[in-house]
């Protein structure tokens, strides 16, 4: 089993990511960039030193609220319970014209401890500045015996239109654990009887699922593969609705190590 301090983020794993920018950010001659918003995911590589302050949002448009009830399917009173909310930004650096951006807020103790934002036309994401590195979704999972963990904010908010309340959300897509190390996260998990991975399925969902199941016991946990080729849970519900959604989780198996055989497989040949 691993500890918190196993944990980490590569310097490669920070730069990975391109960059997206927003209004008043620059690039400095370090590197960095600075202004209102910072590159994702490098938003949490950078030392926080100023405290959280979120960023005002809108009244959702119809457009942005559309393309979250009707063209993923999600709840109109799971967005509001989420308080998904919607900002403007420049969609050039010339400032000439303006994109709907969908705000995701991290929600820690009922605060809002951070922001990621994802435009609407390109989905572009970035985080604000000085956030923390937590679970979208985190207040969802405290003191729960069973926890969901997905890969992006729109399954977390599919798989509770599908009746799930307890799920989260990793907050830097799949191989980054470094939100594990936010406060408790850890323990959550530790304490969990069961943990469903319903990471992305692909290769990079895949082994971020082995990598948790790896540390916190393969006995509980148990990943989930979607039907009929789906790669994640908004692509279950928006093709096969909330139910495609419960058998998924229902129907999720035991992970082990690589190599090993199911056991109903095991039991197929012993027969």
């Amino acid at each position: 089993i691993a500890t918190p301090a196993d944990i980490g983020t590569s310097k490669a794993d920070m730069n990975a990511s391109e960059a997206y920018f927003t209004d008043g950010v620059t690039m400095g001659t370090d590197g960095i960039f600075e202004g209102a918003f910072v590159n994702f995911p490098r938003a949490q590589a950078e030392a926080t030193v100023k405290a959280f302050e979120p960023k005002k949002t809108e009244v959702m448009t119809a457009e942005v609220e559309a393309y979250l009830t009707q063209d993923r399917c999600i709840a109109l009173d799971v967005v509001t319970r989420n308080k998904i909310g919607m900002q403007r930004c420049w969609a050039d650096r010339n400032k000439t014209e303006q994109d709907s951006v969908i705000v995701f807020p991290t929600i820690v103790r009922g605060e809002v401890k951070g922001q990621k934002m994802r435009r609407l036309t390109d989905k572009a994401m970035w985080k604000t500045e000085n956030g923390v590195n937590a679970l979208f979704g985190f207040d969802n999972i405290v003191g729960q015996k069973e926890i969901i963990i997905v890969e992006g904010e729109i399954d977390a908010l599919s798989c509770e239109t599908a009746g799930f309340t307890n799920v989260a959300s990793v907050s830097s897509g799949a191989g980054n654990e470094s939100w594990l190390k936010f406060e408790n996260t850890f323990e959550i998990l530790t304490k969990a009887d069961k943990i469903y991975l319903a990471a992305d399925c692909d290769a990079a969902g895949d082994a971020s699922a082995m990598r948790l199941a790896e540390i916190f016991g393969y006995m509980k946990c148990f990943r989930v593969t979607w039907m009929d080729g789906c790669k994640d849970a908004n692509e279950v519900l928006v093709n096969h609705g909330a139910d495609g959604i419960r058998k998924g989780i229902r129907n999720a198996k035991m992970s082990k190590p690589s190599g090993m055989p199911d056991l109903e497989d095991n039991k197929a040949e012993a027969m």
